[in-house]
């Protein structure tokens, strides 16, 4: 046999492998209960996505939650967990995916989560400038693992937070799905939208590096980190975004397939327009 034969055919069952993996793995049936009471409760006072979804929407997101805590484990790292723990992890990992039904996260078994910040490499007998990580995930020696402060995942959830280590340490497990830890996670990106956004992006990181942005400056350390900053404000701070980054909250709507402003409404497809004029009231001085 032809051995370019045999080269596609491996090819070609890799990308079903892959495909399997992730779109299918894990697609069990989700719990068809009611969400507990008091698990309602919890998530309407503490997730504020949650509470500004419609009744049939609270039920969807729910059954999504139920159905992560049954798939992946959580524990503490020296320390007793509590409900309430257990279900902004579950939210934090919902919420990215909550624009497609039937996706779950087939490159996850456990997420630890640890009493403060920690090391790179957990030692306990670090420094406190050492000791400056909030949310690991994916390296060597957590494969199929996510580590997270769980003093950061609380303060995530907070009123007037921009940001939420949850959110964007599960943005970077999907941006791992296609293999490469780029930024452009294209398992779930249209293909249409991928040349949009990656220059999108490298303007916004321009930006932040040039301090025209009130983007965390994180964001411009890589593509990979613009793409899990940008999408933790998207979700905690949308409105913000909205206003001020009107093209990043369309491309990112396009993305996550929601509109976080008004979760009912349909999301408007991301077109990519340079020649659109920006009317005079809403110029803008630079400084």
């Amino acid at each position: 046999m032809d051995p370019r034969y045999l080269v596609a055919g491996a090819c070609l069952a890799a990308i079903f492998a892959a495909y399997f993996l992730f779109f299918k793995r894990g697609a069990h049936k989700l719990p068809a209960g009611p969400l507990p009471d008091q698990w309602h409760r919890i998530l309407s006072k503490r997730v504020r996505y949650y509470r500004e979804l419609s009744e049939d929407r609270q039920v969807a997101f729910g059954h999504r939650v139920q159905g992560f805590l049954e798939a992946v484990e959580i524990v503490g790292a020296g320390i007793e967990l509590k409900l309430t723990d257990r279900l902004l992890v579950a939210a934090s990992a919902e919420i990215p995916l909550f624009g497609f039904p039937d996706w779950r996260y087939p490159n996850l078994d456990t997420v630890i989560l640890h009493p403060g910040n920690f090391s790179t490499d957990f030692n306990p007998e670090a420094g406190a400038q050492d000791r400056t990580v909030l949310g690991l995930v994916g390296n060597r020696e957590l494969s199929r693992t996510m580590v997270l402060s769980k003093p950061a995942l609380h303060k995530g959830f907070g009123r007037h937070t921009h940001g939420n280590v949850g959110i964007h340490e599960f943005t970077h497990l999907l941006d791992m799905s296609d293999g490469a830890v780029d930024g452009t996670p294209d398992y779930y990106l249209d293909k249409e939208l991928v040349q949009p956004w990656q220059r999108l992006m490298h303007r916004e990181m321009a930006a932040i590096r040039e301090g025209k942005s009130d983007i965390d400056p994180y964001a411009a350390t890589n593509e990979a980190e613009f793409l899990a900053v940008s999408s933790e404000y998207f979700f905690t701070q949308p409105e913000h975004v909205r206003r001020d980054h009107p093209e990043l909250f369309e491309i990112l709507s396009s993305v996550f397939r929601q509109n976080p402003v008004a979760h009912d409404q349909p999301v408007v497809e991301y077109a990519e327009n340079h020649d659109t004029e920006v009317p005079e009231d809403e110029l803008r001085e630079e400084d």
